[in-house]
Protein backbone atom coordinates (compact mmCIF):
# COMPACT_ATOMS: atom_id res chain seq x y z
CA UNK A 1 0.00 0.00 0.00
CA UNK A 2 1.25 3.52 -1.13
CA UNK A 3 2.67 5.60 1.91
CA UNK A 4 0.44 8.52 3.14
CA UNK A 5 -3.15 6.58 1.64
CA UNK A 6 -6.39 8.53 3.04
CA UNK A 7 -4.09 10.54 4.95
CA UNK A 8 -5.49 14.22 5.25
CA UNK A 9 -2.75 16.32 3.63
CA UNK A 10 -2.11 19.94 5.19
CA UNK A 11 -2.25 23.17 3.22
CA UNK A 12 1.14 23.81 3.00
CA UNK A 13 2.00 20.59 1.46
CA UNK A 14 -0.66 20.93 -1.05
CA UNK A 15 1.34 24.52 -1.84
CA UNK A 16 4.34 22.77 -1.67
CA UNK A 17 3.09 20.06 -4.61
CA UNK A 18 1.72 22.94 -6.47
CA UNK A 19 5.11 24.86 -6.60
CA UNK A 20 6.80 21.45 -7.84
CA UNK A 21 3.97 20.83 -10.33
CA UNK A 22 4.66 24.52 -11.73
CA UNK A 23 8.56 24.05 -11.94
CA UNK A 24 8.50 20.45 -13.66
CA UNK A 25 5.84 22.65 -15.95
CA UNK A 26 8.61 25.00 -16.76
CA UNK A 27 11.23 22.71 -17.36
CA UNK A 28 9.30 20.35 -20.16
CA UNK A 29 8.45 23.44 -21.88
CA UNK A 30 11.92 24.66 -22.04
CA UNK A 31 12.92 21.14 -22.96
CA UNK A 32 10.72 20.44 -25.98
CA UNK A 33 8.98 23.74 -27.26
CA UNK A 34 5.67 21.99 -26.95
CA UNK A 35 2.72 22.39 -25.42
CA UNK A 36 1.45 20.30 -21.93
CA UNK A 37 -1.25 18.24 -20.87
CA UNK A 38 -1.12 18.35 -17.14
CA UNK A 39 -3.78 16.23 -15.24
CA UNK A 40 -4.74 16.46 -11.71
CA UNK A 41 -8.56 14.86 -10.00
CA UNK A 42 -10.58 17.61 -9.15
CA UNK A 43 -11.24 16.38 -5.59
CA UNK A 44 -12.10 18.71 -2.69
CA UNK A 45 -11.41 17.94 0.49
CA UNK A 46 -7.92 17.13 2.47
CA UNK A 47 -7.57 13.54 1.17
CA UNK A 48 -5.73 13.27 -1.93
CA UNK A 49 -4.61 9.82 -2.58
CA UNK A 50 -6.43 6.42 -2.15
CA UNK A 51 -6.51 3.21 -4.04
CA UNK A 52 -9.89 4.56 -5.48
CA UNK A 53 -8.42 7.93 -6.43
CA UNK A 54 -5.44 5.91 -8.09
CA UNK A 55 -8.06 3.84 -10.00
CA UNK A 56 -9.48 6.90 -11.05
CA UNK A 57 -6.36 8.69 -11.65
CA UNK A 58 -5.35 5.50 -14.18
CA UNK A 59 -8.65 5.66 -16.02
CA UNK A 60 -7.98 9.21 -16.39
CA UNK A 61 -4.31 8.48 -18.18
CA UNK A 62 -6.10 5.74 -20.18
CA UNK A 63 -8.78 7.77 -21.37
CA UNK A 64 -6.44 11.10 -22.45
CA UNK A 65 -3.73 7.71 -24.19
CA UNK A 66 -6.88 7.25 -26.24
CA UNK A 67 -8.29 10.79 -27.26
CA UNK A 68 -4.37 11.76 -28.66
CA UNK A 69 -4.25 8.50 -30.59
CA UNK A 70 -7.40 9.01 -31.92
CA UNK A 71 -6.35 12.40 -32.83
CA UNK A 72 -2.78 11.30 -33.81
CA UNK A 73 -1.25 13.86 -31.63
CA UNK A 74 2.21 12.03 -30.59
CA UNK A 75 2.97 11.94 -26.79
CA UNK A 76 6.74 12.91 -26.65
CA UNK A 77 7.29 13.07 -22.60
CA UNK A 78 4.78 11.70 -20.43
CA UNK A 79 6.00 12.09 -16.31
CA UNK A 80 3.99 10.70 -13.39
CA UNK A 81 3.90 11.43 -9.76
CA UNK A 82 2.18 9.52 -7.29
CA UNK A 83 1.98 10.78 -4.04
CA UNK A 84 0.34 11.92 -0.58
CA UNK A 85 -0.68 15.07 -2.61
CA UNK A 86 -2.42 13.10 -5.22
CA UNK A 87 -1.68 12.24 -8.34
CA UNK A 88 0.06 13.97 -11.24
CA UNK A 89 1.13 13.71 -14.62
CA UNK A 90 2.71 16.05 -17.47
CA UNK A 91 2.96 15.00 -21.35
CA UNK A 92 4.53 17.30 -23.67
CA UNK A 93 2.24 16.73 -26.92
CA UNK A 94 3.32 17.78 -30.55
CA UNK A 95 0.29 19.73 -31.09
CA UNK A 96 -1.36 23.29 -31.41
CA UNK A 97 -2.53 23.85 -27.70
CA UNK A 98 -5.89 25.33 -28.68
CA UNK A 99 -6.53 21.47 -30.91
CA UNK A 100 -5.35 19.95 -28.01
CA UNK A 101 -7.74 21.58 -25.65
CA UNK A 102 -10.48 21.15 -27.52
CA UNK A 103 -9.80 17.49 -27.86
CA UNK A 104 -9.23 16.71 -24.38
CA UNK A 105 -12.41 18.76 -22.77
CA UNK A 106 -14.49 15.85 -24.48
CA UNK A 107 -13.68 13.86 -21.91
CA UNK A 108 -14.51 16.29 -18.81
CA UNK A 109 -17.95 16.68 -20.79
CA UNK A 110 -18.88 13.28 -21.87
CA UNK A 111 -17.02 10.83 -19.30
CA UNK A 112 -19.26 9.67 -16.70
CA UNK A 113 -16.46 10.87 -14.40
CA UNK A 114 -14.37 13.36 -16.57
CA UNK A 115 -16.29 16.07 -14.09
CA UNK A 116 -13.60 15.09 -11.73
CA UNK A 117 -10.50 15.41 -13.95
CA UNK A 118 -8.67 18.54 -14.12
CA UNK A 119 -7.20 18.58 -17.49
CA UNK A 120 -5.30 21.95 -18.15
CA UNK A 121 -3.37 22.24 -21.69
CA UNK A 122 -0.83 24.62 -21.08
CA UNK A 123 1.09 26.69 -24.38
CA UNK A 124 4.32 27.19 -25.25
CA UNK A 125 3.92 30.73 -23.39
CA UNK A 126 2.93 29.05 -19.78
CA UNK A 127 -0.67 30.34 -20.40
CA UNK A 128 -3.53 28.09 -19.68
CA UNK A 129 -6.11 27.38 -22.62
CA UNK A 130 -9.22 27.96 -21.18
CA UNK A 131 -12.41 26.31 -21.67
CA UNK A 132 -13.61 29.41 -23.22
CA UNK A 133 -11.45 29.57 -25.58
CA UNK A 134 -12.26 26.19 -26.37
CA UNK A 135 -15.89 26.68 -27.39
CA UNK A 136 -17.05 24.48 -23.55
CA UNK A 137 -19.09 26.17 -21.24
CA UNK A 138 -17.54 26.29 -17.90
CA UNK A 139 -18.05 23.86 -15.47
CA UNK A 140 -20.97 23.04 -12.99
CA UNK A 141 -21.12 22.45 -9.29
CA UNK A 142 -21.12 18.17 -8.69
CA UNK A 143 -24.23 19.06 -6.40
CA UNK A 144 -26.48 21.34 -6.72
CA UNK A 145 -25.37 22.13 -11.21
CA UNK A 146 -25.04 25.77 -10.53
CA UNK A 147 -21.70 27.62 -11.71
CA UNK A 148 -18.90 26.00 -9.78
CA UNK A 149 -17.07 29.01 -9.77
CA UNK A 150 -19.97 30.76 -7.85
CA UNK A 151 -20.54 27.58 -5.54
CA UNK A 152 -16.85 27.82 -4.53
CA UNK A 153 -16.65 31.05 -4.02
CA UNK A 154 -19.45 31.32 -1.34
CA UNK A 155 -18.81 28.14 -0.06
CA UNK A 156 -22.40 26.83 -0.86
CA UNK A 157 -21.17 23.22 0.02
CA UNK A 158 -18.94 21.94 2.73
CA UNK A 159 -15.66 20.12 1.67
CA UNK A 160 -17.03 16.94 3.67
CA UNK A 161 -20.35 17.42 1.17
CA UNK A 162 -18.27 17.15 -1.80
CA UNK A 163 -15.56 14.85 -1.22
CA UNK A 164 -18.81 12.42 -0.08
CA UNK A 165 -20.06 12.71 -3.85
CA UNK A 166 -16.90 12.41 -5.46
CA UNK A 167 -15.91 9.56 -3.40
CA UNK A 168 -19.08 7.42 -4.11
CA UNK A 169 -19.68 8.05 -7.94
CA UNK A 170 -15.65 7.83 -8.57
CA UNK A 171 -16.32 4.45 -6.69
CA UNK A 172 -19.55 3.59 -8.64
CA UNK A 173 -18.86 4.27 -12.04
CA UNK A 174 -15.07 1.93 -11.20
CA UNK A 175 -16.67 -0.88 -9.96
CA UNK A 176 -18.36 -1.25 -12.89
CA UNK A 177 -15.59 -0.56 -15.17
CA UNK A 178 -13.56 -3.28 -13.09
CA UNK A 179 -16.46 -5.73 -12.90
CA UNK A 180 -16.61 -5.37 -17.00
CA UNK A 181 -13.21 -6.49 -17.12
CA UNK A 182 -12.76 -9.57 -14.95
CA UNK A 183 -16.07 -10.57 -16.79
CA UNK A 184 -14.58 -10.21 -19.74
CA UNK A 185 -11.70 -12.52 -19.17
CA UNK A 186 -14.00 -15.09 -17.76
CA UNK A 187 -15.84 -14.83 -21.17
CA UNK A 188 -12.66 -14.52 -22.56
CA UNK A 189 -11.37 -17.62 -21.43
CA UNK A 190 -14.41 -19.70 -22.22
CA UNK A 191 -14.75 -18.44 -25.96
CA UNK A 192 -11.25 -19.72 -26.30
CA UNK A 193 -11.49 -23.02 -24.49
CA UNK A 194 -14.43 -24.08 -26.75
CA UNK A 195 -12.53 -23.06 -30.05
CA UNK A 196 -9.39 -24.85 -29.26
CA UNK A 197 -9.31 -27.57 -32.30
CA UNK A 198 -8.56 -30.67 -31.76
CA UNK A 199 -9.97 -31.60 -28.10
CA UNK A 200 -10.30 -35.01 -27.39
CA UNK A 201 -14.19 -36.12 -26.95
CA UNK A 202 -15.13 -32.77 -26.21
CA UNK A 203 -16.81 -30.07 -28.33
CA UNK A 204 -14.90 -28.24 -30.37
CA UNK A 205 -14.58 -26.37 -33.98
CA UNK A 206 -14.51 -29.45 -36.19
CA UNK A 207 -17.08 -31.33 -34.37
CA UNK A 208 -19.40 -32.10 -30.88
CA UNK A 209 -16.76 -34.59 -29.97
CA UNK A 210 -18.82 -37.69 -27.52
CA UNK A 211 -22.26 -35.29 -26.72
CA UNK A 212 -25.39 -35.13 -29.00
CA UNK A 213 -27.11 -32.47 -27.22
CA UNK A 214 -24.63 -29.67 -28.00
CA UNK A 215 -21.78 -28.23 -30.49
CA UNK A 216 -19.67 -25.23 -30.84
CA UNK A 217 -22.72 -22.91 -30.77
CA UNK A 218 -24.46 -24.03 -28.01
CA UNK A 219 -21.14 -23.31 -26.07
CA UNK A 220 -21.17 -19.61 -27.73
CA UNK A 221 -25.38 -19.06 -26.55
CA UNK A 222 -23.94 -20.19 -23.14
CA UNK A 223 -20.82 -18.48 -22.50
CA UNK A 224 -22.52 -15.37 -23.99
CA UNK A 225 -25.51 -15.93 -21.18
CA UNK A 226 -23.05 -15.81 -18.22
CA UNK A 227 -21.36 -12.53 -19.11
CA UNK A 228 -23.74 -10.51 -16.42
CA UNK A 229 -23.17 -13.64 -14.01
CA UNK A 230 -19.60 -12.90 -14.56
CA UNK A 231 -19.87 -9.06 -13.63
CA UNK A 232 -22.09 -9.87 -10.82
CA UNK A 233 -19.82 -11.88 -9.43
CA UNK A 234 -16.87 -9.69 -9.78
CA UNK A 235 -19.15 -6.90 -8.16
CA UNK A 236 -19.90 -8.90 -5.31
CA UNK A 237 -16.56 -9.16 -4.31
CA UNK A 238 -15.80 -5.47 -4.71
CA UNK A 239 -18.66 -4.44 -2.39
CA UNK A 240 -17.27 -7.46 -0.10
CA UNK A 241 -15.24 -5.30 2.72
CA UNK A 242 -15.81 -6.36 6.14
CA UNK A 243 -17.43 -9.81 5.28
CA UNK A 244 -15.88 -12.87 5.81
CA UNK A 245 -14.82 -15.32 2.84
CA UNK A 246 -17.06 -17.70 3.73
CA UNK A 247 -19.56 -14.95 3.28
CA UNK A 248 -18.76 -13.98 -0.14
CA UNK A 249 -18.77 -17.59 -1.43
CA UNK A 250 -22.82 -17.52 -0.28
CA UNK A 251 -23.07 -14.45 -2.68
CA UNK A 252 -21.34 -16.89 -5.62
CA UNK A 253 -23.35 -19.97 -4.47
CA UNK A 254 -26.31 -17.56 -4.98
CA UNK A 255 -25.26 -16.02 -7.85
CA UNK A 256 -24.93 -19.27 -9.53
CA UNK A 257 -27.84 -20.50 -8.76
CA UNK A 258 -29.53 -17.93 -11.25
CA UNK A 259 -26.57 -18.27 -13.40
CA UNK A 260 -27.60 -21.76 -14.49
CA UNK A 261 -31.11 -21.03 -15.02
CA UNK A 262 -29.37 -18.88 -17.41
CA UNK A 263 -27.23 -20.97 -19.01
CA UNK A 264 -29.91 -23.88 -19.07
CA UNK A 265 -32.64 -20.94 -20.94
CA UNK A 266 -30.04 -20.22 -23.22
CA UNK A 267 -28.84 -23.80 -24.50
CA UNK A 268 -32.30 -25.22 -24.29
CA UNK A 269 -31.90 -27.11 -21.21
CA UNK A 270 -28.20 -28.80 -21.94
CA UNK A 271 -25.45 -28.27 -19.36
CA UNK A 272 -22.48 -26.76 -21.12
CA UNK A 273 -20.60 -24.58 -18.59
CA UNK A 274 -21.72 -25.67 -14.56
CA UNK A 275 -18.40 -26.28 -13.50
CA UNK A 276 -17.24 -23.00 -15.27
CA UNK A 277 -20.35 -21.43 -13.44
CA UNK A 278 -18.60 -22.43 -9.93
CA UNK A 279 -14.73 -22.21 -10.97
CA UNK A 280 -14.75 -19.12 -12.32
CA UNK A 281 -17.30 -17.03 -10.62
CA UNK A 282 -15.37 -17.79 -7.18
CA UNK A 283 -12.14 -16.11 -9.42
CA UNK A 284 -14.50 -13.86 -10.35
CA UNK A 285 -15.04 -12.71 -7.15
CA UNK A 286 -11.84 -12.59 -5.52
CA UNK A 287 -10.54 -11.02 -8.29
CA UNK A 288 -13.38 -8.04 -7.12
CA UNK A 289 -12.09 -8.62 -3.76
CA UNK A 290 -8.77 -8.15 -4.36
CA UNK A 291 -9.25 -4.99 -6.48
CA UNK A 292 -10.89 -3.17 -3.47
CA UNK A 293 -7.15 -2.25 -2.64
CA UNK A 294 -4.63 -3.27 -4.95
CA UNK A 295 -3.74 -1.53 -8.41
CA UNK A 296 -2.59 -5.15 -9.10
CA UNK A 297 -2.62 -8.67 -7.66
CA UNK A 298 -1.14 -11.86 -8.70
CA UNK A 299 -2.32 -15.19 -9.80
CA UNK A 300 -1.31 -16.55 -6.30
CA UNK A 301 -2.83 -14.50 -4.32
CA UNK A 302 -5.97 -14.22 -6.80
CA UNK A 303 -5.69 -18.45 -5.98
CA UNK A 304 -5.44 -17.90 -2.35
CA UNK A 305 -8.51 -15.85 -2.06
CA UNK A 306 -10.87 -18.27 -4.13
CA UNK A 307 -9.14 -20.92 -2.18
CA UNK A 308 -10.35 -18.89 1.05
CA UNK A 309 -13.75 -18.33 -0.07
CA UNK A 310 -14.73 -21.77 -0.71
CA UNK A 311 -13.01 -23.65 1.86
CA UNK A 312 -15.38 -23.68 4.32
CA UNK A 313 -18.85 -24.79 2.05
CA UNK A 314 -16.39 -27.27 0.32
CA UNK A 315 -15.62 -29.17 3.22
CA UNK A 316 -18.98 -29.24 4.78
CA UNK A 317 -20.50 -30.72 1.19
CA UNK A 318 -17.73 -33.24 1.30
CA UNK A 319 -18.52 -34.48 4.75
CA UNK A 320 -22.24 -34.57 4.06
CA UNK A 321 -21.31 -36.75 0.72
CA UNK A 322 -18.66 -39.03 2.47
CA UNK A 323 -15.96 -37.09 3.51
CA UNK A 324 -13.64 -37.05 0.47
CA UNK A 325 -13.20 -33.79 -1.94
CA UNK A 326 -13.33 -34.33 -5.68
CA UNK A 327 -14.00 -32.63 -8.63
CA UNK A 328 -14.59 -28.50 -8.87
CA UNK A 329 -15.12 -27.96 -5.36
CA UNK A 330 -11.66 -29.98 -4.77
CA UNK A 331 -9.71 -27.47 -6.96
CA UNK A 332 -11.64 -24.57 -5.40
CA UNK A 333 -10.17 -25.71 -2.17
CA UNK A 334 -6.62 -26.45 -3.51
CA UNK A 335 -6.67 -22.71 -5.50
CA UNK A 336 -7.36 -24.63 -8.43
CA UNK A 337 -3.58 -25.83 -8.63
CA UNK A 338 -4.10 -28.25 -11.23
CA UNK A 339 -4.82 -25.33 -13.71
CA UNK A 340 -2.32 -23.27 -12.37
CA UNK A 341 0.82 -25.75 -11.83
CA UNK A 342 -0.26 -28.15 -14.98
CA UNK A 343 -2.28 -26.08 -17.89
CA UNK A 344 -0.82 -22.85 -17.19
CA UNK A 345 2.65 -23.77 -17.39
CA UNK A 346 1.99 -25.83 -20.76
CA UNK A 347 0.31 -22.43 -22.24
CA UNK A 348 3.11 -20.33 -21.21
CA UNK A 349 5.52 -22.38 -22.88
CA UNK A 350 3.97 -23.13 -26.23
CA UNK A 351 2.94 -19.45 -26.56
CA UNK A 352 6.90 -18.60 -25.89
CA UNK A 353 7.89 -20.52 -28.93
CA UNK A 354 5.13 -18.87 -30.98
CA UNK A 355 2.67 -21.13 -31.04
CA UNK A 356 -1.03 -20.03 -31.57
CA UNK A 357 -3.48 -19.50 -28.81
CA UNK A 358 -5.02 -22.57 -30.38
CA UNK A 359 -2.47 -24.64 -30.84
CA UNK A 360 -1.05 -23.36 -26.98
CA UNK A 361 -4.42 -24.48 -25.88
CA UNK A 362 -4.36 -28.07 -27.30
CA UNK A 363 -0.72 -29.04 -25.56
CA UNK A 364 -2.01 -27.38 -22.12
CA UNK A 365 -5.12 -30.03 -22.83
CA UNK A 366 -3.13 -32.98 -23.67
CA UNK A 367 -0.87 -31.93 -20.41
CA UNK A 368 -4.26 -31.94 -17.94
CA UNK A 369 -5.26 -35.53 -19.30
CA UNK A 370 -1.84 -36.51 -18.38
CA UNK A 371 -2.10 -34.71 -14.86
CA UNK A 372 -5.68 -33.90 -13.60
CA UNK A 373 -8.59 -36.00 -11.90
CA UNK A 374 -11.42 -35.75 -14.07
CA UNK A 375 -14.77 -36.85 -12.35
CA UNK A 376 -16.64 -36.58 -15.89
CA UNK A 377 -15.00 -39.67 -17.06
CA UNK A 378 -15.79 -41.73 -14.17
CA UNK A 379 -19.53 -40.84 -14.87
CA UNK A 380 -18.87 -41.89 -18.25
CA UNK A 381 -16.63 -44.70 -18.63
CA UNK A 382 -16.27 -46.04 -15.20
CA UNK A 383 -13.69 -45.78 -12.56
CA UNK A 384 -10.66 -47.00 -14.80
CA UNK A 385 -11.22 -44.60 -17.65
CA UNK A 386 -9.39 -41.71 -16.24
CA UNK A 387 -6.35 -44.09 -15.94
CA UNK A 388 -6.65 -45.46 -19.06
CA UNK A 389 -6.97 -42.20 -21.29
CA UNK A 390 -4.12 -40.83 -19.21
CA UNK A 391 -1.96 -44.22 -20.01
CA UNK A 392 -3.08 -43.37 -23.83
CA UNK A 393 -2.26 -39.48 -23.66
CA UNK A 394 0.97 -40.58 -22.57
CA UNK A 395 1.64 -43.38 -24.85
CA UNK A 396 0.73 -41.34 -28.11
CA UNK A 397 2.92 -38.39 -27.12
CA UNK A 398 5.83 -40.49 -26.67
CA UNK A 399 5.24 -41.72 -29.94
CA UNK A 400 4.37 -38.07 -31.71
CA UNK A 401 5.82 -34.93 -30.74
CA UNK A 402 2.75 -33.22 -32.51
CA UNK A 403 0.27 -32.21 -30.46
CA UNK A 404 -2.36 -31.54 -33.07
CA UNK A 405 -2.01 -34.94 -34.30
CA UNK A 406 -2.03 -36.47 -30.91
CA UNK A 407 -5.38 -34.55 -30.13
CA UNK A 408 -6.91 -35.73 -33.33
CA UNK A 409 -6.24 -39.59 -32.98
CA UNK A 410 -7.33 -39.21 -29.25
CA UNK A 411 -10.74 -37.22 -30.18
CA UNK A 412 -11.50 -39.98 -32.70
CA UNK A 413 -11.11 -43.01 -29.62
CA UNK A 414 -12.81 -40.70 -27.28
CA UNK A 415 -15.97 -40.36 -29.53
CA UNK A 416 -15.73 -44.14 -29.84
CA UNK A 417 -15.72 -44.72 -26.53
CA UNK A 418 -18.72 -41.99 -25.54
CA UNK A 419 -15.82 -40.21 -23.51
CA UNK A 420 -15.66 -36.86 -22.76
CA UNK A 421 -13.02 -34.88 -20.01
CA UNK A 422 -14.75 -31.69 -19.24
CA UNK A 423 -13.22 -31.28 -16.15
CA UNK A 424 -10.08 -30.95 -18.26
CA UNK A 425 -11.85 -28.74 -20.16
CA UNK A 426 -12.79 -26.43 -17.38
CA UNK A 427 -9.35 -26.32 -15.85
CA UNK A 428 -8.07 -25.30 -19.49
CA UNK A 429 -10.54 -22.25 -19.51
CA UNK A 430 -9.28 -22.04 -15.81
CA UNK A 431 -5.45 -21.58 -17.38
CA UNK A 432 -6.65 -18.93 -19.76
CA UNK A 433 -8.43 -17.05 -17.52
CA UNK A 434 -5.21 -16.83 -15.16
CA UNK A 435 -2.98 -16.17 -18.40
CA UNK A 436 -5.41 -13.37 -19.09
CA UNK A 437 -4.93 -12.19 -15.83
CA UNK A 438 -0.99 -12.43 -16.03
CA UNK A 439 -0.34 -10.88 -19.32
CA UNK A 440 -2.81 -7.79 -18.64
CA UNK A 441 -2.17 -4.92 -16.52
CA UNK A 442 -4.91 -5.19 -13.54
Amino acid sequence: MFAGENRAVALGEMLDARERRAAAQREMIERHGLPLVSFTLNVPGPVKDSALLRRAFDEGLRQIGAVLLAEQIETVQRAETRAATGCEALLAVRAGALRVKRALCAIEEKCAIGRYFDIDVIDTDGAKISRVEAGVPERRCFLCGKPAAECARSRTHSAAELQTHVFSALGAFLDGRCADQIAERAVRALLYEVAVTPKPGLVDRANAGAHDDMDFFTFQRSAAALTAYFRECALSGLHGEGRGAAERFDDVKFLGVLAERDMLEATGGVNTHKGAVFSLGTLCAAAGYLYQTKASFSVEEMRREAAAMARDACEAFAQAHGGALYGARKEAVCGFETAAEIALPALRRALTKGKTPNDAGVEALLALLCGAEDTNLVRRGGAEAPARLRARTEELCRMDANALSVAAQLDAECIAANLSPGGCADLLAVAYFFFFFETAEN
